[in-house]
Parts: C-alpha cells; structure tokens; sequence
C-alpha cells in the first residue's frame, strides 16, 4: 500500500523520493521470550503499516530482550546463568522467527529494521546483538552485527566482524543502513557507513538507564549532520522491574529517547521519554541533496587522501 503523501521520482519509478516513517519505543514482554517478544514486534509492524509508515524501526535486542545484567552483572558468580537464560531466547538467522517477520513485512508493505539477539547457528557459545533488514516485499535484505559491545556487553555479546560494516541496502525507500548504540560514538564506524552513501539510518538502542539522555540525543542528532542523512533512532521504554527473579540484579529502567532527526540535525518527531509509542514522521530524500550543498564529507568534502597520513600518527 501507498500512502496519499508518497511521491516516486521520475527518473526510477519504484524509487519513492517522500514517504512516512515509523520509529518504535517499546520494551518486549517479560521475562524474556522469543516467542512473544516476535509476536508483540509483529503487532506494532501492522499497527505502523496501518498508518501507512513505509519503514518501520524498532529497538537493540528487541527480540527477546536486552540483557540488562550486563549492567550489573550481580552477584557475579551468576552471570552465567543469565547468559544462558538470554541464549535459549535468542533466534537464529535464517530461522522462524526470520519467516514469520519477513511474511508480516510483506503482508504490510513496509520495510522492517529489528534488533534481535542471534544464535550462531554452530557455536551456541556466541551470541550476537544484531539489526536485521527486511525489505517492503518481504525479503531478508542482510544483518549488520554490532562490532563494539560496550562495557560489560562483553560477557554476553560476540562482536561483529568487518564484513557487517557492508550492511547498506539500496532500497525503494533510499540507501538504508545502521548501526547499533555505542557504535555511534566510533567515528571510524560512521565513516565507514558515511563512504557507502547511506540515506536512511537506522540507529536501535536499548533505551538509556544509567547515562545522561543527551548521550543519544547528541549522538543521533550529529550522526544525521555528519552523514547528511535522515536517523530513525528507536529506543525501549521500560519503567519498574519486570518479573524476575529477586537475585538478577539488573537495573529495569529504560527511559527511551527515540525519535526522527531530519539531515540538518533537527526532530521531525520526538525525542520522546515518557511513554511507550510509534513515533512518525515524513522523510523527503531531496533534502539530502540541499544539505550536502553545504558539507558532503564523502563526496566534495572529502579527503580520503588524508588517510594515509592519519594512519602514520598511530604507528609513530
């Protein structure tokens, strides 16, 4: 389905050039479940796709759960238990879960970018936090797996390799990609998506607990002025302790913070920190070209040349 307010460009009439977006601030249900957590995510596609949203983004490791204990991690001698507990939730790629989501963005129309927890396939000792992309016909576009768990993320998540840097997918919709939390405070990550001429970013947090909201906010806001694009930030939002067991030690408190940043490093919806919500907003890709009329860091902006000599610094 089309919307009233989409407009394709005349030069390729299955690019769409205005369309309306949709940004997910959501906790999964608890305690953690695959089964539900996809469930719940199908819900809120349909209920985007039914306000005619051509994209739809949701949160970090939505599917089934953030594992919030690598905050705490108390008492210590049970992290491993939790991570186990976080594993057996956790779905593999391709899989059910994969099916059942690319048959709702199909049915809906709408191009679907999730965070799930994957399981590799053959090392069950490895899980990765993983944005998934899923195209408006219901096709697995690829995944991009976080390279840089932060803190102690480390104990759960396996990072990323390079390869999962090449995550922007050409699209009705533009040039889509992303990058998952901390990542986007490594300019070496954003410049590897930045060289790819990403359009449309996707950027999926857990929602923030323990750093100050304007960690996200700046983070989204210069993300979009430095690739000169458009940021769909989709964040939790949880608030009290959902049911788990007395002994889990993790801090429940995710107090969101998504919205939709246009390529000036304005929000065209949200931030928004009190509510769960779908968050909407309509991206016009013309805009893209305006702001790089005054900076274009890949394109006449650019000195790749200067490379080289920036690597010297750090073998000297």
């Amino acid at each position: 389905m089309v919307n009233s307010g989409t407009s394709r460009s005349s030069a390729d009439p299955m690019r769409v050039e205005r369309y309306r977006v949709a940004v997910v601030q959501a906790a999964p249900p608890y305690p953690p479940s695959r089964k539900a957590a996809l469930e719940r995510a199908c819900r809120l596609i349909m209920e985007a796709a039914a306000e005619e949203a051509r994209i739809v983004a949701l949160p970090e490791a939505y599917i089934p759960a953030y594992p919030n204990w690598a905050v705490e991690a108390k008492p210590p001698t049970s992290w491993d238990r939790k991570w186990y507990r976080i594993m057996e939730e956790s779905m593999e790629i391709p899989g059910p879960e994969t099916e059942r989501l690319c048959e709702v963005a199909g049915e809906a129309g709408v191009m679907v970018c999730i965070g799930v927890n994957e399981r590799d396939r053959l090392h069950h000792g490895s899980i990765y936090n993983t944005l998934l992309f899923i195209s408006h016909d219901g096709v697995l576009l690829g995944r991009h797996r976080k390279l840089t768990p932060a803190y102690r993320e480390k104990i759960f998540w396996t990072p990323g390799s390079p390869e999962d840097l090449r995550s922007i997918y050409a699209t009705p919709f533009g040039r889509v990609g992303g990058l998952i939390c901390a990542e986007h405070l490594n300019p070496l990550l954003k410049s590897a998506m930045i060289i790819q001429a990403e359009q449309v970013h996707i950027a999926c947090y857990p929602g923030w607990s323990l750093l100050p909201r304007e960690v996200m906010d700046v983070s989204v806001r210069q993300y979009a002025l430095e690739c000169q694009c458009y940021v769909l930030a989709a964040s939790q939002y949880l608030t009290g302790r959902p049911d788990h067991p007395p002994d889990d030690g993790a801090n429940w408190e995710f107090y969101g913070g998504s919205g939709v940043v246009d390529p000036a490093g304005r929000y065209l919806a949200g931030p928004s920190y009190s509510k769960e919500e779908i968050l909407y907003a309509e991206v016009d890709l013309a805009r893209i070209a305006e702001r790089k009329a005054w900076i274009d860091v890949a394109g006449k902006d650019a000195r790749w040349d200067v490379i080289p000599f920036l690597q010297s610094l750090r073998e000297a």
